[in-house]
């Protein structure tokens, strides 16, 4: 019911809601550069792992009160070039770069 709600929120700008629950929606701001300071979270579980996001990696930019983003299985073209600073949990499987996908490594060993 509550996703239902927030949908209401903005039903053709999914850009426009606070809390982006549905793959499609999520796809379509993340590979449209669509990001706005509205959106609180993002909880991204892709249905297939064949789903790849071509995006540019700046779609987080203008999402300056994204607190919460939360991807699972999901595969994206490259990875993001900005997180906001108002981001406080970061779930984020199979990160697509090299230096971010290190240091998690390095923490799960120490």
């Amino acid at each position: 019911m509550g996703k239902e709600i927030v949908r209401k929120e903005s039903l053709d700008h999914p850009e426009k809601r606070s809390r982006l629950w549905f793959h499609k929606d999520i796809v379509e701001v993340l590979e449209q550069n669509k990001g706005s300071s509205q959106t609180k979270m993002i909880y991204l579980d892709c249905p297939s792992k064949e789903v790849v996001i071509n995006w540019n990696g700046e779609a987080f930019k203008e999402m300056t009160n994204l607190k919460t983003l939360v991807i699972k299985n999901a595969n994206f073209s490259e990875g993001s070039h900005y997180f906001p600073n108002s981001l406080r949990v970061l779930e984020w499987e199979k990160y697509p770069s090299t230096p971010f996908s290190i240091l998690n490594k390095t923490s799960e060993i120490s």
